[in-house]
């Protein structure tokens, strides 16, 4: 399993804020420093005081890939921000020249290379956003890692970081720079202390999951949802998260989990895309599958000869299987995630003006 990279210099440029839960307050950044705004009245207040210039909060810069917005996590409850002041200070810098009609444009920014002895460092911090009180936590800065890709932004908001419903606790991912170790730690967030609860290292690269991080925080039950392939494959183990004890191996086998889609906590069951799990069938081809916590139960929501793309209902009582292969056309049908009873075929590519045209 490889990390994912971008080819681009420049994050596409979404909102320059990002909104809390409850939609009450957005968050930017203003010359290195957080600010939040009321969305109601419009009111700012500034979050941190002593961001500079190569030594700011919520920075955007992997490097090979950066913009003008926030990289950070709001609180399920909309009261605490997840972010971190970045380091930058004494990286190498990276020069484009634009080759445009006219007066070229020279671009500059910070951008580690390999071999570099110094690279982006993250200290992260949690924010009390009423009272615009900052809590950094008890530990050494991380490397802009994470276990995704070489980005603390691959393809979530802030990836390797989860927050406990009541926002006294944050879990979150330390990457090393070469990938090879990783510790998930939880932090107390009104103190900053920190603990480690589980390790994971390996001689090649650790990486937790396709698009998204494979493991979950799970204080309700004092259990973390953990991710290796320490048997060859991509597998999810379940711990106890106090103790950091192995309970038991929740998937198994041939083949890899990709990517944990969602977790039932009430009902103990995981939904998870997997590939190569199907005998006979190309190992490429994405399937979906559920599985309950103790690895019993093992589901298959796909059943055709192809690659799915499966998207759940909220209430997960029904699915959107589309499906095809190289010499099938696309098949779209809604079913029972309940017994997998297809009840309508919403689509069915036509390609006959194709075999028509040869």
């Amino acid at each position: 399993m490889t990390g994912t990279r971008c080819d681009n210099k420049e994050r596409s440029q979404g909102p320059p804020f990002v909104l809390s839960p409850d939609g009450r307050r957005a968050a930017s950044i203003r010359n290195y420093n957080l600010w939040v705004r009321d969305t109601a009245s419009g009111r700012e207040t500034q979050l941190t005081r002593d961001g500079v210039k190569e030594y700011g909060y919520a920075t955007d810069n992997a490097g090979w890939i950066h913009s003008d917005n926030a990289i950070l996590l709001w609180s399920p409850n909309s009261k605490k921000i997840a972010t971190f002041q970045q380091d930058e200070r004494g990286t190498g810098e990276m020069y484009l020249v634009s080759t445009a009609v006219g007066h070229p444009k020279l671009e500059a920014w910070k951008y580690p290379l390999p071999g570099d002895s110094k690279i982006f460092m993250i200290e992260r911090i949690v924010i009390d956003v009423d009272r615009a009180r900052v809590v950094r936590l008890q530990m050494a800065p991380d490397p802009h890692r994470s276990s995704v890709c070489d980005d603390v932004q691959c393809n979530g908001p802030f990836e390797d970081v989860e927050w406990s419903a009541d926002a006294k606790q944050l879990a979150f991912l330390s990457s090393s720079r070469d990938h090879k170790e990783a510790h998930l730690r939880v932090a107390d967030t009104d103190t900053g202390k920190v603990r480690d609860v589980l390790e994971e290292k390996v001689a090649t690269y650790y990486e937790s999951g396709n698009d998204a991080h494979n493991w979950r925080f799970l204080p309700a039950s004092n259990e973390v949802i953990w991710f290796s392939e320490r048997d060859n494959w991509g597998q999810l183990y379940l711990y106890d998260l106090q103790t950091g004890r192995l309970k038991n191996q929740i998937t198994s086998g041939e083949g890899n989990v990709a990517q944990l889609v969602r977790v039932d906590e009430r009902n103990r069951l995981l939904y998870f895309r997997g590939v190569g799990k199907e005998r006979g069938r190309d190992p490429y081809f994405i399937h979906y599958y559920r599985i309950n916590f103790d690895g019993t139960g093992l589901t298959a929501f796909t059943e055709g000869d192809g690659n799915h793309q499966v998207v759940f209902s909220p209430d997960m009582k029904y699915y959107v299987d589309t499906w095809s292969r190289v010499d099938l056309p696309t098949v779209s049908e809604l079913r029972l995630t309940e017994d997998k009873k297809i009840l309508t075929e919403l689509d069915r590519t036509d390609i006959t003006e194709l075999r028509k045209a040869g």
